[in-house]
This record gives structure tokens, C-alpha cells and sequence, in this order.
């Protein structure tokens, strides 16, 4: 199924709502949770925080998280604790 353009920009919108990025930065973290399973994964739900989820966050692989800080995403690559994320954006 072909990703519907004004999905992608609504849902960027939504990730932008509370930072001072771009909307083509917006976009790109947007289109990025599209390609690991709708911000999810497969690890489970898309996370937001604030600063890296490094040694902070515990979840399992394949969750992404989106810093509204440094406007950074990370995906969760491997462990079962706090560390693996790896910066992606």
C-alpha cells in the first residue's frame, strides 16, 4: 500500500507541534517511523523523551524514540534493558 502524502506531512505536523525543527525535518523523523513499523516497530510503541534514551530508556528491540530536545531519533538495536539505541537522525 503507498503511503498517502498528506498522511506523512499531518503526521510530521504532529511531531513538530512542540519543537523548533524544520518541516523537512519533521517529514524525514515522520517518514523514518513509517520504516520501522509506523513508529513502533517491532519492539513496541514509539517513544518521546527528552535527551538520548541511552542508559535511560529500557525497552525492547525495535522501538524508536524521538528526542524533542535535540530533535534526534533513535531505534532500539539490541539488549533487553536500557542500552542499544543507536542515533538514527
Amino acid at each position: 500500500m503507498a503511503l498517502d502524502p498528506n498522511t506523512l506531512y499531518d503526521e510530521a505536523a504532529c511531531l513538530g507541534c512542540n519543537s523548533n525543527a524544520s518541516m523537512a525535518e519533521m517529514l524525514m523523523l515522520a517518514l523514518l517511523q513509517r520504516m520501522v513499523g509506523g513508529g513502533g516497530g517491532t519492539g513496541g510503541a514509539g517513544l518521546v523523551g527528552t535527551g538520548s534514551p541511552e542508559g535511560v530508556v529500557t525497552a525492547t528491540p525495535g522501538t524508536s524514540f524521538y528526542d524533542t530536545t535535540g530533535f534526534a531519533y533513535y531505534y532500539k538495536t539490541s539488549g533487553s534493558g536500557n542500552t542499544g539505541w543507536q542515533q538514527v537522525v
